[in-house]
């Protein structure tokens, strides 16, 4: 639940993944499905649930999500954060996520990749199931690369670069 000026806002949340190998160089298709649904009055801000963009930082970590946090429940690349939002929502991605391409010599001993991996992913979201006049339906198509490197005697670092479409949505 959230909490403003006293008051607590309960909120119910569920996620389920679900995946498929594919013979085709180790490739696999996923189904990532998800709801909120907020109590509170509609017209309350702290009563809605916000969703918009990939979500990455420029540091991303396993701690926080790591770099595919488009699969995340209030994540919507191809849209503005915070522009899509509601007191209920039901989102669906599907995710062709493909294997990595390895890296012989890309790079110099002590700064190089090893790895890149595209992923293909396509959403939709639907807010406010409860109220017709305030639903909203959005979609969005995109993919992400994500890029191993090594520099120096570091942890592995990730660099991510993605792009979305969105389309609907008011």
């Amino acid at each position: 639940s959230l909490g403003a000026r006293g008051k607590q806002t309960p909120r119910v949340t569920g996620q389920y993944d679900f995946g498929i190998p594919l013979p085709l160089n180790h490739s696999s298709i996923w189904v990532r499905s998800g709801f909120t649904v907020v109590e509170g009055s509609a017209n309350s801000s702290i009563s809605k649930s916000y969703l918009g963009g990939f979500g990455n930082n420029y540091v991303d970590n396993a701690a926080n999500g790591g770099a595919q946090r488009y699969r995340d429940l209030y994540s919507m690349p191809g849209f503005e954060i915070g522009a899509l939002r509601g007191k209920t929502l039901v989102k669906t991605t599907v995710e062709w996520s493909l294997p990595p391409i390895r890296f012989e010599n890309f790079g110099t001993p002590g700064a190089y990749a090893s790895w890149i991996r595209p992923v293909i992913f396509a959403s939709y979201l639907v807010t406010d199931l409860q109220d017709s006049a305030r639903r909203d339906n959005a979609a969005a198509l995109g993919v992400q690369f994500d890029m191993q490197l090594q520099v120096m005697h570091r942890l592995p670092m990730m660099f991510s670069l993605g792009f979305a479409r969105g389309f609907g949505g008011s």
